[in-house]
């Protein structure tokens, strides 16, 4: 027991001191690119008409306010598209939603607005997942808000979302020095 005090006490007295870095809070613009695959659980397996697995790519920009310190925290609001790729017609899908990512944590909702230029439907899109400074793994369920079922989308979404291009990136002023 002494021996295993004697290891852990130099931790001890690292941890007390003042020379950690952490990164300082941030606000960037970010360009996000990401790829859904949406599931359908069937109910009629002579039903043909519908896809089994529909495949999506999505293009976003989005504002992201990044707390920084020793537990990552961010915040970030976003608006793009959604392109459906395996369809018979071409289908895009305005959007614009919010992400909130605190450790490994990330979870926040989309409202997407599906449309082939002849009929709108509007989807809320709730998902929970891992992930920070804009990029997830998640797990969406989208909700109809519009009777027309025009678009293969279906009730279970699996997706990832990446940043690829950072447009800028301001510091905040650190408000609490110590």
């Amino acid at each position: 027991m002494r021996f295993l005090i004697f290891l852990l006490f130099p931790v001890f007295l690292y941890s007390q001191n003042d020379s950690l870095r952490f990164p300082k809070p941030s606000k960037s613009d970010v360009i996000l690119v990401g790829y859904q695959a949406s599931f359908d659980p069937k109910d009629d397996e002579n039903d043909f008409k519908r896809l089994k697995t529909v495949h999506i790519l999505e293009v976003n920009y989005s504002k992201i306010y990044d707390r920084g310190g020793i537990h990552p925290a961010s915040l970030s609001y976003y608006f793009g598209n959604d392109f459906v790729l395996n369809f018979n017609q071409f289908i895009i899908g305005p959007k614009m939603g919010f992400n909130i990512s605190g450790n490994a944590l990330s979870f926040g909702s989309e409202l997407s607005f599906y449309t082939n230029f002849k009929e709108i439907k509007p989807r809320f899109i709730p998902f929970v997942g891992m992930g920070f400074y804009g990029s997830k793994l998640f797990v969406s369920f989208p909700i109809q808000l519009s009777k027309s079922d025009f678009v293969p989308v279906n009730k279970l979404n699996v997706g990832i979302t990446i940043p690829i291009y950072n447009l800028n990136k301001k510091k905040f002023e650190i408000i609490n020095k110590n």
